[in-house]
């Protein structure tokens, strides 16, 4: 029986107020970054999941018992995931680092955030208290949209998927729970899909048996059972006999979002000027394929790597000023995955920042009639870093054009990326 793996479902997102405490006032930052962590006297490293050893927890063709021999692993070419809401939490406290953002209509606008490099996407958030038991995640997996009510003012698109080239043995090949490019699955309207990528929702990816429900939650911390952030119907168990529950098993859980925990000692903010915490996931080999026990490259199955499939980790630094490198008149790169859609009262943009190291924000400009041809032709309505806005000073059965720049801190501009929308 497997007990180094704590997992609790969950069944509606939680929103504490934040109650901030302490005399320490301190601006932190959150940023992401593919690789590895290498644990040393000024870093905290905590992985998610060092080793599996019971597979009766993953899906079925996962297990030993069905599938056959691993082909080949791969690192991912894109790993995109929509992260809702970051907090962090003590035994009786709580901080939402990441603001929510709704459509007039309430529903939650999707946060895309690139996993293997996001510098800075939470910036400057004035946390007070120097010392947290843990930090906690929730993401939105890549569930259907369309029907099931989620998102449903907007039919936004929930963008959490990875890319993979899996090379010419593939070519042609629409493998199981794979994306479709023809526009033909409603799960995933990815914009800019590369012909030579197979692309995958997180929630085919990743192995867990989750019965109806979805993984949905990541902590990274410790004195959970005391938190009230991770089990708002039932206690948490001690940190050594964590378990495995589907919605509606013996224990009385109900809901349909599963977590993985993983304990860890607090850490503290006290010795940074400017803490940075930095999540560091491992994308290196990240991904396997395994031949279903048969000849027939079309039933091979794409997993997350099934010794460790969430090599996930935090380390925690002190934030460069971004603004002091040198300047230089190289543009950064546009915004990908550029979305659009909405209501009568509004139009919600959505679209995956890029990632240069000099990234400083977002602009945007509106125009009436046509697109704008550049940043001076018609009106700016959004800056800022957050990859998503919402647009409310709309007239029903206008159609608006909208260009959206990435601006560094050299103050170059990006080639604009161009939505449009009739609003009805």
């Amino acid at each position: 029986m497997l007990r180094k793996l704590p997992i609790l479902i969950l069944f509606v997102p939680l929103f504490f107020s934040c109650r901030l405490f302490g005399p320490d006032t301190y601006e932190l930052s959150v940023s992401v970054e593919s690789g590895s962590v290498s644990p040393s006297s000024s870093v905290i490293s905590r992985y998610i999941i060092e080793t599996i050893t019971d597979d009766s927890y993953y899906k079925a063709d996962r297990q030993d018992a069905t599938k056959g021999a691993l082909v080949n692993s791969f690192t991912p070419e894109e790993f995109v995931l929509n992260l809702d809401l970051l907090k962090l939490y003590t035994s009786s406290e709580s901080a939402s680092i990441t603001p929510l953002r709704s459509n007039p209509d309430g529903a939650i606008i999707p946060r895309h955030v690139n996993i293997k490099k996001a510098d800075s996407f939470v910036r400057d958030f004035q946390v007070a208290g120097a010392e947290w038991d843990g930090i906690y995640m929730q993401f939105l997996p890549g569930v259907g949209i369309e029907g099931t009510g989620l998102y449903e003012g907007d039919r936004m698109n929930v963008m959490s998927y990875i890319a993979l080239d899996l090379g010419p043995d593939y070519d042609g090949i629409l493998l199981p729970n794979e994306m479709p490019q023809d526009g033909s699955n409603y799960q995933l309207n990815l914009p800019d899909m590369n012909s030579d990528l197979h692309y995958f929702q997180f929630s085919d990816v990743q192995p867990f048996d989750v019965g109806d429900g979805f993984l949905s939650y990541l902590i990274i911390g410790s004195d959970v059972e005391q938190s009230g952030i991770q089990n708002p119907s039932g206690e948490m168990p001690p940190a050594d006999q964590g378990y495995w529950e589907l919605p509606g098993g013996s224990g009385g859980t109900s809901g349909n979002a599963v977590m993985v925990f993983k304990p860890g000692p607090a850490f503290d903010f006290s010795q940074y000027a400017k803490p940075e915490i930095v999540f560091v996931w491992d994308v290196n080999n990240l991904v396997e394929v395994w031949d279903a026990g048969t000849p027939n490259r079309a039933d091979d199955i794409v997993t997350f790597k099934l010794d460790n499939p969430f090599p996930v980790g935090l380390e925690l630094q002190e934030k460069d000023d971004p603004s002091a490198g040198t300047a230089d008149s190289v543009p950064p790169g546009s915004v990908v995955g550029a979305a659009i859609s909405g209501r009568s009262t509004h139009n919600t943009l959505l679209w995956i920042n890029p990632s240069d190291d000099d990234f400083k924000e977002i602009v945007i400009v509106r125009k009436e009639g046509s697109a704008p041809v550049d940043e001076n032709d018609g009106m700016e309505v959004y800056r800022g870093y957050e990859p998503n806005f919402c647009d409310t000073d709309v007239t029903s059965g206008v159609h608006y054009f909208y260009k959206i720049f990435a601006l560094d801190y050299s103050d170059n501009l990006s080639v604009g990326v161009d939505v449009d929308r009739t609003v009805n």
